[in-house]
């Protein structure tokens, strides 16, 4: 496989997190590396789960949004109504 479509199979948040402990673990020594390998792990694994989380929310609040209001439905525009035929009622004066 070629390097480029091995590289596109993964997350570009992977492949950079790599490319970044690569270039930081260069001259360490090995409990060091492994150290910062955890940490650099750790954090795109946080990453992953934030995303999660950003997205169970999103999908919360669209059910929401979408969900059905049919209690609610003509309430408003009723009242509304009312208040026009009230106000218009009070407003409007015979013709002499």
């Amino acid at each position: 496989m070629p390097r480029r479509r091995f590289a596109a199979a993964f997350p570009q948040r992977c492949v950079r997190s790599d490319r970044r402990s690569a270039y930081l673990q260069w001259d360490l020594s090995l409990p060091e590396a492994l150290r910062t390998e955890t940490l650099l792990g750790l954090e795109v694994m946080l990453n992953a789960i934030q995303a999660l989380i950003f997205s169970v929310l999103t999908l919360i609040f669209i059910t929401l949004a979408i969900e059905s209001h049919e209690h609610e439905e003509g309430h408003v525009a009723d009242e509304a109504m009312e208040t026009i035929h009230d106000t218009e009622a009070s407003t409007l004066q015979p013709a002499h």
